[in-house]
């Protein structure tokens, strides 16, 4: 129906600065075929609206899903800039914490079991890499099925780190095997 880009919480995109939204409204267990435009006031009214329609969602006989794609590991990099590098001019972060979230169509898969849904999941991960035993982890928790999900010897698990200060994004590092998947992996 819609693709909503959170990770822990449903209502953490309602906290983003957003002026217009559409969506479909879900009444009692049908799905109106019409578009409902909501023009933003605040952001109690649009928490309302979202809250009523994942319990709408909940009511709805349980929904199975696959989704296939490509997957990954968000990881996020938090840290504090007190100071520019004497090497380059650009600065100098020291780390705080880091968090991690599934990524690509494994996000689209956490939002969908989610809201309720049961959740397969195809993809290729790494197989003897760190961060594939992070991906499972993080399936585990969301309560999505991996058994779609096939280790390659050939790939590293993809990963995109995010390196955060002072509430702005300084820097993106995306790790990742660029071509496609072999014929081994493909058998």
């Amino acid at each position: 129906v819609f693709n909503l880009n959170f990770h822990s919480n449903p209502l953490s995109l309602l906290r983003k600065q957003v002026s217009f939204t559409k969506f479909y409204y879900f009444m009692s267990r049908k799905v109106l075929p019409a578009r409902l435009y909501v023009f933003i006031y605040n952001k109690a009214k649009i928490e309302r609206v979202m809250k009523d329609l994942l319990e709408r969602l909940k009511l709805m006989p349980p929904k199975k899903l696959l989704v296939i794609g490509d997957v990954m590991v968000d990881e996020y990099l938090f840290g504090a800039v007190s100071r520019i590098s004497p090497e380059a001019p650009v600065p100098v972060v020291l780390e705080q914490r880091r968090e991690y979230y599934l990524g690509g169509a494994a996000n689209t898969a956490a939002n969908c079991a989610h809201i309720g849904l049961q959740t397969s999941l195809i993809g290729v991960i790494g197989q003897q890499d760190v961060l594939s035993s992070q991906f499972l982890q993080l399936l585990d928790k969301a309560g999505i099925a991996r058994d779609g999900i096939i280790m390659s010897a050939e790939r590293a698990t993809t990963r995109k780190l995010r390196v955060l200060a002072q509430g702005q994004q300084c820097l993106r590092v995306d790790h990742e095997t660029v071509q496609g998947l072999s014929l081994a992996e493909q058998a």
